[in-house]
């Protein structure tokens, strides 16, 4: 973010050694490559024409295919990234101790208006 003060290293894989350019740019271009061979964003095709017509149901069927099967391996590669589960953790147990001190400060309450 912009206006993070955090300095940032070109890496390959978060939490491991720096890597160089070159490499970087070989990970990038077998990533492009990986997708491209996928073809989730296809143009049409003559094999998708029938009889002279154009099969819009067969070629949104193929391409949805191959979306799904492309966000389907982006999820598992990148899921690591969605969750800092230590920050999750820490927050659950915060908004628990919330939970609870808010109950037994409504609990005092009754028991004040009883007395």
């Amino acid at each position: 973010m912009p206006w993070s003060t955090k300095q940032r290293r070109l890496q390959a894989v978060p939490n491991k050694k720096d890597i160089d350019l070159k490499k970087m740019f070989e990970i990038v271009k077998h990533d492009v490559f990986r997708w491209s061979i996928m073809q989730a964003g296809t143009l049409p095709w003559k094999e998708f024409i029938f009889g002279g017509e154009f099969d819009e149901e067969l070629f949104s069927e193929i391409r949805e295919k191959k979306l799904a099967t492309l966000l389907a391996t982006e999820v598992i590669e990148n899921e690591y990234k969605w969750l800092n589960y230590d920050f999750e953790e820490a927050q659950v147990k915060v908004d628990l101790g919330d939970m609870i001190l808010e109950h037994l400060v409504s609990e005092c309450t009754q028991v004040l208006n009883k007395i």
